[in-house]
């Protein structure tokens, strides 16, 4: 859903007789997923937990500033979020903070069910998680950076990541809406079913225009380590999606 300029799954409606199937899939997928990140990042806790525990904080917030879709999905801007936690800790804390943050704002916040809560947390760690070992492979196939191409390496990383969000992302979230729906009994009807034009346009856009913002704050938050760094991040993410949902009221 950033994103995410993610997407939330719709109330609970009719459970289909595939949702189940589709719902533990994605779940099992995301945990083994994130267990492979930590495999290949085995000392992925030795981060600064002050800063681990303030984009949680971010994360949350941005989790409360969603655009609700006309198919009963939505996107808010914590995508911005993760992405500048996935360039500035390591995978498996970005999927951390994403998870933590999907399950406390949907959980215990906004009082959705746990499936929803807990479907949204994992379609989060499946996505990151594949990221983040693209990222690793990328780390490990090119030579070390020298400190002054660090910002080209953030945009290099931070480009995969968002291009496989863009790509596993959007149809994860379509499908299980359309699976809820009961709109897919097939496999053919999954592929013609989780592309939503005009919707998923939207969210395109905004993630490709967060996209530089958040490398562009993972690598400022690296040098100088300031706080107001992430919090102006936040700002003109949430801002800009205000701005999305209000030309969004007035085209309906």
């Amino acid at each position: 859903m950033l994103m995410s300029t993610e997407q939330t799954a719709p109330p609970e409606l009719q459970q289909k007789p595939h949702a189940s199937l589709y719902f533990w899939c994605v779940l099992l997928a995301a945990s083994g997923l994130w267990t492979l990140n930590i495999f290949y990042t085995p000392s992925f806790w030795q981060v600064n937990q002050m800063d681990m525990f303030m984009f949680i904080l971010l994360n949350i917030v941005a989790e409360q500033t969603f655009v609700t879709l006309p198919r009963g999905g939505g996107i808010s801007a914590s995508f911005a979020i993760i992405l500048a936690a996935l360039l500035l800790f390591n995978s498996p804390i970005a999927v951390l903070i994403a998870v933590t943050g999907a399950l406390i704002t949907m959980g215990v916040i906004q009082q959705r069910s746990l499936r929803i809560a807990i479907f949204n947390a994992a379609q989060y760690a499946f996505t990151y998680s594949i990221a983040g070992l693209c990222i690793l492979g990328l780390k490990f196939m090119l030579p070390p950076a020298a400190p002054h191409e660090t910002f080209t390496r953030y945009m290099i990383y931070g480009g995969v990541a968002t291009l496989l969000y863009l790509l596993i992302n959007i149809p994860l979230v379509n499908g299980f809406i359309e699976v809820r729906e009961g709109n897919i009994t097939h496999l053919k009807d999954f592929f013609l079913r989780v592309i939503h034009c005009k919707e998923d346009l939207t969210e395109i856009l905004q993630t490709l225009f967060f996209y530089p913002i958040a490398v562009l704050v993972a690598y400022s938050y690296g040098q100088q380590h300031n706080p107001m760094i992430p919090v102006v991040l936040s700002l003109l993410v949430f801002g800009c999606l205000r701005f999305i949902g209000q030309r969004s009221h007035l085209e309906s």
